[in-house]
């Protein structure tokens, strides 16, 4: 009897200490990605000071293309970590919450034109920042073909043959990413939320 309460005890602790964790992780990915976040918004704001002197705005753009690129990693790290931490409390909880753990539920209703349904915040974000990549690479090689134009014929007749295009090749970018947007952040049906305090 007593041996039995000490295993149950045990498994109560490891379970605690597992959702320990798992919140852990995901209040961690949040705080990175804000972090992240304000880096690329300097880079934005820094890029509009500094955006006739071109050496200048290709640096910023250099810069926010890598903090672009490391939000995503550590955006999809954060994620690797948190599901990790999920499938050990899948592993580690009591019998009679495992139907609970993994049972989905069924949301109905709409919001404007959205259904319900599971985004992932985590897949939204890794997305934005993806778009950002591609926007920072865009931005700086557009400099970088404006900065030679200035002194070389062939880069002056590419950058007079782009520059009317810039607003077509944006719109195509917002809307190619917001297809993805609603089409490819859906969440895995894996059941709702697990709750903290189970015991």
């Amino acid at each position: 009897m007593l041996g039995e309460q000490k295993n149950m005890r045990e498994d109560q602790d490891l379970f605690k200490i597992t959702m320990a964790n798992r919140d852990r992780e995901i209040a961690l990915l949040w705080t990175r990605s804000n972090a992240m976040w304000l880096i690329v918004a300097v880079c934005f704001a820094a890029y509009g000071v500094v955006r006739e002197d071109i050496l200048s705005s290709i640096a910023v753009a250099i810069v926010g293309f890598m903090s672009s690129a490391s939000w995503a990693c550590l955006l999809a790290g954060s994620k690797w970590w948190q599901e990790c931490w999920e499938q050990k409390v899948q592993q580690v909880a009591p019998e009679k919450y495992k139907q609970f753990l993994t049972k989905s539920e069924v949301v109905t209703g709409e919001v404007w034109l959205f259904k319900l349904t599971r985004y992932s915040p985590a897949k939204i974000m890794i997305l934005l920042a993806c778009f950002l990549i591609i926007l920072w690479a865009s931005i700086g090689s557009f400099d970088i073909v404006r900065f030679y134009a200035k002194t070389r014929t062939g880069f002056r007749e590419f950058h007079d043959l782009v520059l009317p295009w810039i607003p077509v090749y944006l719109l195509g970018l917002v809307v190619i990413f917001s297809a993805l947007l609603l089409f490819s952040t859906k969440g895995r049906d894996k059941g709702p939320p697990i709750l903290t305090d189970l015991w």
